[in-house]
């Protein structure tokens, strides 16, 4: 059994799940993601009854009750406390990433993660390419030193934007309530695009430095499109550089403009060679078994053809070689 919210992915991905408690704390929405599941092609296995169906600030703490694996949509409200929440009872849960926007939150989550460790429970964060079969060996071969040491790092995470605000302030009971119904657009609750849409671009970042947090960050941002007021306080484009111990540094942009060029890349540069880490194309990456052995060439998807470009090569973009 499951309790979730906002994920048909995780029955549609399961077939031996099924969808028994939902939450969201405003009743209406709770009602409309219900019958937006009841006529998906997983229907079938939505088996919420009335009496497992909560609404209110506190819903978590009654859906996180009987269940085997919870799943936390991408709303930070209460974060800490529905992440505290099952680590008692017998369920695993998983959540979008990031996880909470505040060091207080982020302290909060650790401890968490530490209680559900010792019940040999599980909780799982939203950071896609982590679990991707060819992202993962693309970042093995990276730690393997295939394109040498790491000199530099860069990111882009520039697009469109999003959804645009969805409730005005007249349709609202309270000002907490517009900024919950809008919470892309508030930093407390987001934590901006910056940290929840460009998390995934900085988290590749980190993977390629083993994890290593960087020492030093500085950068600039600010509003340029967005600008009215019910854009709320987050910005629409930023340019950071962090720094690592070693002296290597990522530079990270991102951007929310609409009617420009897009560009969602990440780049790992090092002293053999590079690595367009988003990049598809003809060679094919052979992944490795579990002993280190390589198999034969398969293609597992998107970045198991990831393209690595030795140093003699970087004049030519058409050239790619293999280890």
């Amino acid at each position: 059994m499951v309790a979730a919210a906002e994920r048909r992915s995780t029955l549609s991905r399961r077939p031996a799940t099924r969808l028994v408690a939902l939450g969201d704390a405003f009743g209406n929405r709770l009602e409309s993601k219900l019958t937006a599941l009841k006529k998906s092609g997983v229907g079938d296995r939505v088996d919420v009854v009335p009496e497992m169906r909560f609404s209110g600030f506190d819903n978590f703490k009654h859906v996180a009750d009987n269940v085997e694996w919870c799943c936390w949509p991408r709303r930070r409200t209460s974060v800490r406390s529905t992440f505290a929440t099952p680590s008692r009872p017998a369920s695993t849960c998983s959540s979008k990433s990031p996880f909470p926007v505040d060091a207080p939150g982020i302290r909060s989550v650790l401890q968490s993660c530490e209680m559900a460790a010792k019940k040999n429970l599980s909780i799982v964060s939203g950071l896609c390419w982590r679990y991707h079969r060819g992202m993962r060996e693309t970042f093995a071969r990276v730690h393997d030193g295939t394109i040498g040491e790491i000199t530099a790092m860069q990111c882009s995470y520039n697009s469109g934007g999003v959804w645009e605000p969805r409730v005005t302030r007249d349709k609202c009971k309270s000002e907490m309530e517009y900024q919950m119904r809008n919470w892309y657009y508030y930093t407390w609750l987001s934590g901006d695009f910056n940290v929840e849409q460009h998390v995934h671009s900085l988290d590749k970042m980190g993977w390629a430095m083993q994890d290593k947090p960087p020492i030093h960050a500085s950068g600039s941002g600010g509003r340029q499109q967005r600008t009215e007021a019910k854009y709320g306080n987050i910005f629409d484009h930023f340019n950071i550089v962090y720094e690592y111990e070693n002296g290597v540094k990522a530079f990270a942009r991102c951007r929310h403009f609409r009617g420009c060029a897009n560009d969602v890349t990440d780049h790992i540069f090092g002293t053999k060679g590079r690595v367009d880490v988003m990049r598809t194309g003809s060679t094919t990456w052979p992944e490795r078994k579990s002993g280190g052995s390589r198999a034969a060439a398969s293609r597992c998807t998107r970045s198991s053809t990831t393209s690595f470009l030795p140093a003699s090569a970087r004049a030519s973009r058409s050239t790619t070689a293999t280890t």
